[in-house]
């Protein structure tokens, strides 16, 4: 290092010492005019220097709009074939004409319209979707669980019930969100008292629990009094 430090220019000795006192980090200046007896300055001079060299490298080269143009606006003929392929798997929103959605996923756009004689790669596709206002859809959680659950329905008109027979007996009607909690030697923080080793397992699926437990009851009572 120190025999190709001297054999350089001023300029480039400058720059070769900023490079190797960037790769040591903190302390790497003081350490590298230590090896190559240079001044500190130089060496924070030849950093400042690389790093406008480097800032210069990545300026835009050429005018906005300069280079290749994109297939969408070379390739006669693409977008009509796009629409008339996705024509026939298209849905829309009724409140917004402008959002639509599809059941093709790109890959079977691509394949489509290569047999139409348009060979484009998935990317063209996305863009092609955004450019025709299509939009990815959402999921919502709607679906139970338990869809075929034995007098469900009963059980919510027993619960109305009691609630307005509790409303015209001039009783509060509380809602709460209960936690549930597994029973067994399962997987537990917090901390107590004992002599000997706790040892729990160390997740609480449910598969290992003896059963589970909803805390209600007592919990209501103890907080009557703060109604």
């Amino acid at each position: 290092m120190l025999n190709l430090y001297k054999s350089l220019s001023e300029k480039d000795r400058r720059r070769y010492a900023g490079i190797e006192a960037t790769k040591l980090s903190h302390g790497g200046i003081s350490y590298i005019c230590e090896i190559f007896e240079c001044d500190y300055s130089g060496v924070s001079r030849g950093q400042k220097e690389l790093r406008t060299e480097l800032d210069k490298d990545n300026k835009r080269q050429r005018e906005e709009g300069g280079g290749r143009k994109s297939i969408l606006l070379t390739r006669e003929g693409l977008d009509e074939a796009f629409l008339e392929v996705i024509a026939e798997s298209t849905a829309g929103s009724p409140m917004d004409e402008t959002i639509k959605w599809t059941n093709l996923s790109r890959k079977e756009l691509q394949t489509r319209l290569s047999e139409k004689g348009f060979v484009v790669d998935v990317d063209i596709v996305k863009q092609l979707l955004k450019k025709h206002h299509f939009r990815k859809r959402q999921a919502f959680k709607t679906l139970s669980g338990k869809v075929d659950v034995a007098n469900r329905d009963e059980q919510f008109k027993n619960i109305e019930k009691l609630k307005e027979e509790y409303k015209k007996e001039g009783n509060p009607v509380l809602s709460m969100d209960v936690k549930k909690e597994f029973l067994g030697n399962l997987y537990r923080e917090g901390k107590l008292y004992t002599q000997e080793i706790i040892k729990v397992k160390d997740h609480d699926f449910p598969s290992y629990a003896e059963g589970k437990i909803v805390p209600h009851g007592n919990t209501l009572a103890k907080n009557k009094n703060k109604i």
